[in-house]
């Protein structure tokens, strides 16, 4: 394997993919549906969980720290999405951005990765 070959964490939104989307730790809905909006965003189908009502501001762009993104099926929490806008679209649907699998690991590779690369491309050049 060269250095320019290593792979790459998949990093990706699947038409399959579910995410429940917790407050204060507690799922109260699940995304699902992911169509293209722009880049980096996308609008999901919103499928609310038991019989209370989701808080309306729950899908505001603020920074909400009470908000979460848990992937239904690997319990991968990505701490780096967040809704756009204020509110639900006309459509019923919500604009979020992200959320993405692997995230967490792309960026940990993200800051690692120089320094190894680096290495690896003298470590190849001096052979």
């Amino acid at each position: 394997m060269t250095w320019l070959s290593r792979p790459q964490p998949e990093l990706s939104i699947s038409e399959s993919d579910r995410w429940y989307v917790q407050l204060d730790g507690h799922p109260v809905a699940i995304i699902e549906n992911p169509t293209d909006a722009d880049m980096f965003w996308f609008t999901w189908d919103v499928v609310p969980l038991g019989e209370t009502p989701i808080p309306t501001d729950l899908w505001d762009d603020s920074t909400d720290s009470r908000r979460s993104f848990r992937h239904f099926e690997t319990d991968e929490l990505d701490p780096g999405a967040f809704p756009g806008g204020k509110g639900m679209l006309e459509s019923g649907r919500v604009l979020i951005r992200g959320p993405l699998r692997n995230r967490e690991r792309l960026l940990d590779e993200q800051y690692r990765a120089p320094k190894s690369r680096i290495r690896r491309l003298l470590q190849w050049i001096v052979s």
